[in-house]
């Protein structure tokens, strides 16, 4: 288990049905834990959680099955590289094939997440930030109907990509097809402290 954020000294995990055999913290210091009808209390006091990554092995007596978040998809964007979330607007629809959505103030921007776009037959939609909304640059062409889409935001320098890309405006453009306007049930935004 990777924990990203700062946590206290106690974290609680939810009622397995699979029974803890061993607990240790891989990158430094001791671990302790109670595992009970009501949940699974893992003490991390002799653990340093100052640090940008700790990582707990669990060993359990049976192999693990049936775990409550394994069914749920866990966004590329969890990964601390991408920052947090700073923008969230839902139910969009575009006017004349495009949707400019204004962030507020000038961010790295590292990515951009679509659920439930729908364009018109055949028709794509183009995704670009922008940090003066006249200049734009292009995140990814020809995305289509899809329930959900994840978008790396990234800029090549020195011969690689590096996550992020100075923006205050996400323009989506929908092209092609017997109709350019598109509708977006939620558009997320995610960036990292400049």
């Amino acid at each position: 288990m990777h924990i990203f954020d700062e946590t206290s000294d106690l974290l609680v995990l939810p009622v397995l049905n699979n029974k803890i055999v061993g607990a240790k913290c891989l990158t430094g210091g001791e671990i302790s834990y109670n595992q009970t009808s009501q949940g699974i209390m893992l003490n991390l006091r002799k653990v340093d959680t100052m640090k940008e990554s700790v990582i707990i092995e669990l060993t359990f007596q049976d192999s693990i099955t049936g775990m409550a978040l394994q069914k749920h998809r866990l966004s590329m964007f969890t990964d601390p590289i991408y920052g947090q979330l700073i923008s969230k607007s839902e139910n969009l629809q575009s006017a004349n094939g495009s949707l400019v959505v204004k962030l507020g103030q000038l961010i790295n921007v590292t990515g951009i997440g679509l659920q439930q776009i729908q364009t018109g037959t055949e028709g794509v939609v183009t995704v670009e930030v922008s940090a003066d909304g006249v200049s734009w640059k292009l995140v990814k062409e020809g995305v289509r109907n899809s329930k959900l889409v994840e978008l790396t935001v990234s800029q090549f320098n020195a011969g690689i990509h590096l996550p992020g890309v100075n923006a205050q405006f996400v323009r989506l453009s929908g092209k092609g097809g017997n109709n350019p306007n598109f509708q977006v049930k939620q558009l997320t935004v995610y960036a990292r402290s400049n």
